[in-house]
């Protein structure tokens, strides 16, 4: 395209503005960004408008740069709100499954498979962008992987303060046979799953809604 970018990442979307922990104790007062004397962790009319604010931002962008020029949003806004989905191409799950607000296994899963049902985030050159990562726990880099083939979401292994190193997993699926799937099994595990041209990725979770399995199991080779 004429564009310079293919896209960017928006770092972060909110319904609220927030005083980072690591600088808390250097600052003085509250967000009063309307400057009538009330914070605006208690102001409705403000948080209304920071929210408006970021929906027209982001499709000023769009209308700016055309319908293929990705924007990735950080944040809890446009997992929650619709609106804001539709006007970007992806979300960034920067410490998946928690992200800062502590979902469990199989409410990280759900959520994403949600959002990546048809019609709730835009399309940029054909399809969705987010990104499943957990930069702040490597060891949960494979459920990352698998959860992110299961929504057809890309994959980012980060190490601390997002770097990127290089990949230390690999999975050599093919393209996806169709959606996930969700299955019940008689020991009260659901399992959701998909198969790809190469094999079937599946997660599985117990009644407390932690994970119980997760693998990708490639096909046996042709006799």
């Amino acid at each position: 395209s004429a564009n310079r970018l293919d896209g960017i990442m928006h770092d972060y979307f909110m319904f609220s503005i927030y005083i980072n922990s690591l600088v808390a104790g250097r600052v003085e007062g509250e967000i009063d960004l309307d400057n009538d004397g009330i914070p605006m962790d208690r102001d409705e009319n403000e948080r209304e408008l920071l929210v408006l604010w970021q929906k027209e931002y982001a499709r000023e962008i769009r209308d700016r740069f055309g319908d293929d020029f990705i924007q990735i949003g950080n944040g809890r806004l446009p997992q929650d709100d619709g609106e804001m989905a539709a006007i970007l191409n992806g979300i960034f799950y920067e410490n998946f499954p928690a992200n800062p607000w502590h979902y469990s296994d199989i409410e990280g899963v759900a959520r994403l498979l949600q959002h990546h049902q048809p019609g709730y985030l835009g399309k940029a050159k054909g399809r969705t962008w987010s990104i499943v990562s957990n930069e702040i726990n490597p060891g949960e880099n494979m459920f990352c992987l698998l959860a992110s083939m299961l929504a057809d979401c890309f994959y980012a292994e980060l190490h601390g303060s997002y770097v990127f190193d290089g990949w230390t997993l690999d999975i050599d699926a093919g393209k996806p046979l169709g959606p996930a799937i969700m299955e019940t099994q008689s020991d009260s595990i659901l399992m959701v799953k998909k198969i790809f041209e190469r094999g079937e990725a599946y997660v599985s979770f117990g009644p407390s809604g932690r994970r119980h399995e997760l693998n990708f199991v490639p096909n046996p080779p042709d006799e």
